[in-house]
């Protein structure tokens, strides 16, 4: 586990394009117990682990052909952590155009770090609405909405609307395309699922707009 968060800063550029920066921030990592160690590993993680806890999805779900809609709260529960590193850190530099491109100068930074032998952490609840309608053979047409109901680890307040065409020509394949809209931001994503018996094997694509870049992801799963 680890977050860091910028809480003020500035950034000051001259004319020549060079610049300097100054920047105040928290970070929180969980350290595993043994792990300063020369002989620490993996299966040492495994059996000592860091952190436990227990997080819940609830929800409910109403299919009735050509419809289909659902309501889920998701990450509820909390999880708990030893060994915690907690710090403030507060510093800046100044990065300057050289000869052979921009060279990076750092001040001495200025930092207080304090250890949490129980640290209880809660991840925000997130709510999410779907719903899907059968308009022609086996193409779908689904509409969804996603929010968290507080901001931090990588979840956002701001509302996530999404829309999107599904192909289900048989129960052993799936094709998606989605188009999402948060934050003044068009994301736009693809899916392949095979489903074969048990096994799942699933291939995800993606345009993220407001980091101008491509994700990609897959899975292979056992499924009961």
């Amino acid at each position: 586990m680890f977050h860091s968060e910028v809480k003020s800063g500035a950034l000051t550029v001259d004319e020549m394009g060079d610049n300097t920066f100054n920047l105040k921030g928290e970070y929180l990592y969980a350290t595993p117990p043994g792990s300063d160690g020369e002989e620490f590993t993996f299966g040492d993680l495994l059996s000592n682990p860091p952190g436990k806890g227990f997080l819940l999805d609830l929800g409910v779900v109403y299919d009735e052909d050509p419809f289909r809609a659902g309501l889920v709260l998701k990450n509820i529960g909390f999880l708990k952590w030893q060994n915690v590193e907690e710090g403030i850190i507060e510093g800046g530099g100044k990065v300057k155009t050289g000869p052979e491109g921009p060279e990076f100068f750092e001040e001495e930074k200025v930092s207080e770090e304090k250890t949490l032998t129980n640290y209880t952490m809660t991840v925000p609840i997130v709510l999410q609405l779907q719903g899907s309608y059968r308009f022609f053979k086996n193409l779908y047409w689904h509409l969804g909405m996603e929010t968290g109901l507080s901001d931090g680890w990588g979840i956002s307040a701001s509302p996530c609307l999404q829309t999107g065409l599904e192909w289900r020509p048989r129960h052993l394949i799936r094709l998606a395309g989605d188009l999402a809209y948060h934050d003044r931001h068009l994301n736009y994503q693809a899916l392949l699922e095979l489903k074969l018996f048990c096994l799942w094997l699933r291939f995800q694509v993606g345009w993220v707009d407001n980091f101008n870049g491509v994700n990609a992801a897959g899975m292979l799963a056992l499924h009961f």
